[in-house]
């Protein structure tokens, strides 16, 4: 009987502790980020802070037009409480018209060509913290599902 509650109390100790790490790790990573975002926000130039900015402005001008050419049926599907957001996302990419999916890649095309823009003026060093600001790193190797060289001379995936 002894034992068991031992082993019990034992037990417990080490969820408790093993939580307490998981916690902290948690909040170190949370705080990590947030300064490293910081950090690149006053690495920024005044123009690069303006691209942001016109970035910003640009996506939600995209958004405000987009929606000026919802039907009464989009708007219902928009204002649906009872939906969530990716439902609600996935409802209305149903019934987009052709007109709307090509405002759509429009726009996409816009916002990609200003974020190859902002990009560009990167230093090195920004690029860096860029890169890395949200634990984010360059892939090495081989990714899941790609074809690599070998297998592209023999025409297979692996």
């Amino acid at each position: 009987m002894k034992n068991t509650f031992k082993k019990a109390v034992l037990l417990g100790c080490v969820a408790v502790f093993g939580l307490g790490i998981t916690t902290a790790q948690e909040v170190d990573t949370k705080e990590g980020r947030k300064k490293m975002r910081t950090e690149l926000k006053e690495s920024l130039t005044a123009s690069q802070k303006a691209q942001l900015e016109n970035q910003k402005a640009l996506r939600k001008q995209q958004h405000e037009s987009l929606k000026a050419t919802f039907s009464k049926e989009q708007i219902a599907l928009a204002d649906n409480k009872e939906l969530n957001r990716k439902e609600k996302h996935k409802a209305l990419r149903r019934t987009f018209t052709d007109d709307q999916k090509s405002l759509i890649k429009e726009q996409r095309a816009a916002l990609k060509e200003e974020k190859k823009s902002f990009k560009a003026s990167l230093t090195d060093e920004q690029k860096e913290k860029f890169a890395s600001r949200d634990g984010k790193k360059k892939r090495k190797g081989k990714r899941r599902g790609h074809k690599n060289d070998d297998d592209k001379k023999e025409g297979r995936r692996k």
